[in-house]
């Protein structure tokens, strides 16, 4: 049922990660935009991660209708459910690609994405390449610009195009928390990247899953998202510690501190996570607004979401007094 990756094939110009789990009404679309690339020499890497459902099955029927890409799929299965890190991660064990790209499997990509992103790497010489996406319901979708881009980029990583080297000379390390992890990683391959390219077109449609980690809103999904996100913003921490930069980008990590508490927005009706609130990196707000870093517009953006928190919280707080 699973191919077995061969190492000795030779090197492709772009490798596709894809993880998959429980993507059955997803996985159709997505295959079919990746399989369609104007790219040719590219090869497709999916990891099983024990999905539950038939986006297997469904994705090998979509591979029957393109022959011609056959031999450049493989599906990886997990011997057990790891999470989307852990797919990646596992993926890249297996690429031949001089480049590697990320895919989930509930979104879809441009005809031309991969080429696109290929020849603009080697006409530059760029370590990483990315571009702009749409965001879409379903129903509508909007363009999202993602030229302005700090030093350290963050996730995600599914509109970039990032040279194989950089995970293998630069020992890259994968979070194990899921939410956010992608920024944790791409943190690690731009501090190392020696040129960086943006591309002013959206190539990337990203799906906003009702059914994903990112789409579920209840208190308890949007607790455990803010946990991981304090996990992957001490991993980022840790990895600048590691290379003697803290100094250089601490006003990064409050800015990261600061972004990762937007996970409790949903949940505000609940008086009982306010303190969790409260608690959460209580010493970033002032440090973060006397950064010289931090430009007019962020500080006055931010000051106006506390303004609307306090309010939100002085009510909380006549209504279960």
């Amino acid at each position: 049922m699973y191919k077995i990756v061969d190492n000795t094939i030779k090197t492709k110009k772009v490798s596709v990660i894809i993880p998959i789990y429980g993507v059955e009404l997803f996985i159709e679309r997505c295959a079919i935009s990746l399989f369609e690339q104007t790219l040719d020499d590219i090869e497709y890497i999916f990891v099983d991660d024990c999905t539950m459902d038939k986006s297997v099955q469904i994705l090998q029927g979509i591979i029957a209708k393109y022959p011609h890409r056959k031999d450049n799929i493989f599906i990886i299965r997990h011997e057990k459910n790891k999470g989307l890190a852990s797919a990646r991660k596992t993926g890249l064990k297996f690429v031949h690609g001089e480049y590697v790209a990320h895919c989930d499997s509930d979104d879809w990509i441009e005809r031309n994405m991969y080429e696109y992103l290929y020849q603009e790497a080697i006409s530059t010489n760029a370590d990483i390449v990315w571009c702009d996406y749409y965001r879409s319901d379903g129903k509508s979708k909007k363009t999202i610009s993602t030229k302005v881009q700090p030093e350290l980029m963050q996730g995600p990583v599914w509109n970039k195009l990032v040279r194989t080297r950089l995970y293998t000379d630069y020992d890259i390390e994968f979070p194990t928390a899921n939410k956010g992890e992608d920024g944790a990683l791409m943190v690690q391959l731009s501090f190392f990247a020696n040129k960086r390219i943006h591309v002013a077109e959206p190539l990337y449609n990203y799906f906003i899953n009702p059914t994903s980690i990112c789409g579920v809103i209840t208190p308890e999904a949007c607790l455990n998202r803010l946990f991981q996100e304090k996990t992957n913003v001490k991993f980022k921490t840790n990895f600048l510690i590691r290379q003697g930069v803290y100094e250089k980008y601490k006003d990064s990590v409050l800015r990261w501190k600061i972004l990762s508490r937007k996970n409790l927005l949903p949940i505000l009706e609940e008086q009982k996570y306010y303190q969790i609130w409260k608690s959460t990196f209580p010493e970033a707000d002032k440090e973060y607004l006397k950064s010289p870093k931090i430009n007019f517009r962020m500080k006055i953006g931010y000051i106006l979401i506390r303004l609307r928190l306090d309010r939100v919280f002085k009510s909380l707080v006549q209504k279960w007094a």
